[in-house]
C-alpha cells in the first residue's frame, strides 16, 4: 500500500464567467428561495436544446465559462510507502522531496492545468452540461410557473456518432474517377498510335516505290515467321526447350507468392508491448496495440482517410495479386490464344513495373 498526498501552498485561480441574467426575474426573486441554487440558475434564460441534449446552432450562449486559468507556485508531492513491493520504493519517495523534484511536479501541474483542465472546462462538453442545467433548473424553482416538485432530470436520447460507411455517392465519385482515367489513357494511345501511323504513312509516300516494295517483303516475312513460331511453339507450361523442373516449379512459386501476399496482408505485422520499471517493480502491458496490413487500411477508413485507404487497397492489395495471376495466366497460355510476341511484350511490361513497385 502507498500513500500519495498532494499539498499545493500556493496557487493563483482566474475565472472568467458569461451570464446574462433576466432583469424581470431577477426583481421577482422571492428570499424564501434565496438558498435555492436551482432558482439563480432560473433568472438565466435557457437556451434551446435538440433531442440529444445539445444547443441548436441558432441559440444563444446565456451562461457559459469564457476563461480559465490556474498556477500552481507551491506544491508538495509525498509518496509514503505503507506495504511496498518494490524493492525501490523507498528511493522513490525520497527522490520527490528534493527541491528539484518538486519543482518538476509544480511544472507537470501547471502544465495539466493549463493544456487539459482549461481546454476541458470552457469546451463545448461542459457547457452542454450547464446549458442542461439551465433547462431543468425552472422546473426545480418553488416561485417559477413550470415548477413541478416532482421533477427528475431530463431523459436525453444518446448521440449519433457519425456514419463512417461506405457512402454511395463517394463510391461513384472515384467510379468517375477511375473511368475518366481510363478514358485519358486510352485517347492518350489511340492519339499516339494515329500520330504514329499518320506520319508513318508520310514517309511511306515520300520514299521510292523498289523501297516500298522492299518493306513490304520483310513485313511479310516478318508476319510469316510469327504465324510459323505460333504454329510450331507451344505454351510456355509445355515448351520442351524449358526444363521441367522449372514448368512444374513455377506455378508453384506464383502461388506460393500469392499465398505470402495473403498471409503478410491478413496476419499480424507489429505488436506493442509497453514494459516499464517502477522503484524496481516492473509493469508490463502485452498487446497494448496491432499492426497489420489490413487493419490498418479498416482504421484509415474509419479515421475518414478514404483516398489513402483506396490507394493502399489498389496498389498494396489488388496490384501485387494481379501482377501473379497475369503472370500464372500467361504461363499456360499457348500461342493460339496469346502470341509469342504479345506474351514477351506483356513480360517484358510486368517486370518492368515490378522494378518501379520496388
Amino acid at each position: 500500500d502507498v500513500e500519495v498526498r498532494l499539498d499545493i501552498e500556493t496557487m493563483n485561480l482566474v475565472l472568467a464567467a458569461l451570464l446574462k441574467i433576466a432583469k424581470q426575474r431577477l426583481y421577482e426573486f422571492p428570499v424564501k428561495d434565496i438558498t435555492n441554487m436551482n432558482c439563480w440558475l432560473a433568472t438565466i434564460p435557457a437556451p434551446t436544446l435538440d433531442s440529444s441534449g445539445i444547443r441548436v446552432e441558432d441559440a444563444e450562449i446565456t451562461a457559459a465559462l469564457a476563461e480559465f486559468s490556474a498556477s500552481i507556485f507551491r506544491s508538495n508531492l509525498n509518496i509514503t510507502c505503507i506495504e511496498c513491493s518494490g524493492p525501490r520504493m523507498t528511493e522513490l519517495s525520497d527522490l520527490l522531496s528534493t527541491p528539484e523534484a518538486q519543482d518538476s511536479v509544480n511544472g507537470m501541474m501547471n502544465d495539466i492545468m493549463a493544456k487539459f483542465a482549461a481546454p476541458l472546462l470552457t469546451g463545448e462538453l461542459v457547457q452542454s452540461q450547464v446549458d442542461r442545467l439551465l433547462n431543468e433548473a425552472s422546473r426545480k424553482c418553488p416561485h417559477r410557473p413550470d415548477y413541478d416538485p416532482y421533477s427528475t432530470s431530463i431523459e436525453h436520447q444518446p448521440m449519433v456518432s457519425p456514419d463512417n460507411e461506405y457512402d454511395v455517392t463517394y463510391l461513384m465519385l472515384w467510379g468517375v474517377v477511375v473511368l475518366a482515367l481510363v478514358i485519358i489513357i486510352a485517347v492518350l494511345v489511340l492519339v499516339i498510335r494515329f500520330i504514329v501511323r499518320r506520319r508513318h504513312r508520310r514517309w511511306i509516300a515520300t520514299i521510292p516505290k523498289d523501297q516500298k516494295d522492299r518493306l513490304k517483303l520483310e513485313q511479310f516475312r516478318d508476319n510469316t515467321m510469327q504465324q510459323e513460331l505460333n504454329a510450331a511453339t507451344k505454351s510456355m507450361f509445355q515448351s520442351a526447350e524449358i526444363p521441367l523442373l522449372l514448368r512444374l516449379s513455377m506455378p508453384i512459386i506464383i502461388l506460393g507468392n500469392i499465398g505470402l501476399f495473403l498471409s503478410g496482408h491478413l496476419s499480424l505485422g507489429a505488436t506493442v508491448n509497453i514494459e516499464a520499471q517502477v522503484a524496481g517493480e516492473t509493469i508490463r502491458v502485452d498487446q497494448f496495440y496491432e499492426f497489420s496490413v489490413a487493419r490498418s487500411t479498416i482504421d484509415i477508413w474509419n479515421a475518414g482517410g478514404r483516398a489513402l485507404a483506396i490507394l493502399i487497397l489498389i496498389f498494396s492489395g489488388i496490384w501485387p495479386y494481379t501482377k501473379q495471376l497475369m503472370t500464372l495466366v500467361i504461363w499456360f497460355l499457348p500461342p493460339s490464344l496469346l502470341s509469342v510476341a504479345r506474351r514477351g511484350s506483356i513480360l517484358l511490361w510486368l517486370f518492368l513495373v515490378g522494378k518501379k513497385d520496388k
